[in-house]
């Protein structure tokens, strides 16, 4: 009888003791486990963003020092080691790693200036050509890009440049379609067909030269004043720049009605605007 007692009473406190404490305990080392596993990930999270904020950081400073270098004041000091493609891709590489879409993009951004500043045009289409689909490349950078190519083909008349400079213009204004500035940059193209047609003596190379400066006039008729604003500031910031001033001064010559109609646009704009006029001339 005191075993059929015992037996049935042991069972019976096992039973309580799995139902009202068993249950207790266990919730409490899962949730101990929980704990632990958050406290795990939370201490890995932490060291993965301290990481990648000393990746970021590191990246920055090596976009900095690209920027100090490409100052004109410090180009008797220029490392050219710095501005090497391999160097520059693996550097890009790592930032479109280690930052946003935005962030990438102005890093970017700041390089192909400092590339500009320091006259690398080569290496600005290489990396144009690598990253166009991969970053968001800005019109600012898209017109650096024009520029480069127009500064390539006033040294070397070679249609690669000449293609390069059209499809930056093109993405240029896909962001800002009345930005006068690229204006600017084909009709340069077009004046330095019209130098090249006169030593070759190519009469048809020639036509298509004016024909081409013609269409630039006609569309920046059609644009708002600000487009001729904007062509003739920049056409007159490379006044007294060696071989430019003779090209702005065909410009001038050779399409006379054009040019005046065009700079009275432009007049008619700043007579509109003289607070931004004057912003602008300040910070030139």
């Amino acid at each position: 009888i005191h075993m059929i007692f015992y037996f049935v009473g042991g069972f019976f406190l096992g039973y309580l003791w799995s139902r009202i404490y068993l249950p207790k305990i266990l919730r409490a080392s899962l949730e101990e486990g929980r704990l632990r596993q958050e406290l795990s990930e939370t201490k890995s999270e932490l060291i993965e963003t301290k990481s990648k904020q000393g990746s970021q950081a590191d990246l920055r400073s090596e976009v900095d020092k690209i920027v100090i270098q490409s100052d004109p004041k410090n180009f008797k000091d220029i490392d050219p080691e710095i501005f090497s493609k391999e160097k520059l891709q693996k550097l890009i590489d790592n930032i479109i790693n280690n930052f946003s879409t935005k962030e990438t993009s102005t890093l970017f951004g700041q390089i192909i200036a400092s590339l500009y500043q320091a006259r690398y045009y080569e290496v600005m289409n290489y990396l144009a050509d690598i990253y166009k689909n991969r970053i968001e490349i800005n019109y600012i950078n898209w017109t650096d890009i024009a520029l480069a190519n127009l500064n390539l083909y006033n040294t070397k008349s070679d249609l690669i440049y000449k293609e390069r400079m059209r499809e930056a213009v093109a993405n240029a204004r896909k962001s800002i379609p009345d930005y006068g500035v690229p204006y600017a940059i084909e009709l340069y193209f077009n004046v330095i067909d019209l130098k090249v047609a006169d030593i070759e003596k190519d009469d048809e190379l020639a036509e298509q030269a004016k024909a081409g400066i013609s269409k630039i006039w006609k569309e920046i008729k059609g644009k708002p004043e600000v487009t001729a604003y904007e062509t003739l500031n920049y056409l007159g910031l490379n006044e007294g720049k060696s071989v430019w001033t003779d090209y702005n001064k065909t410009i001038r010559e050779l399409f006379p009605n054009d040019y005046d109609e065009i700079f009275k646009r432009s007049e008619k704009y700043i007579m509109e605007h003289p607070d931004l006029i004057q912003y602008n001339s300040a910070k030139s």
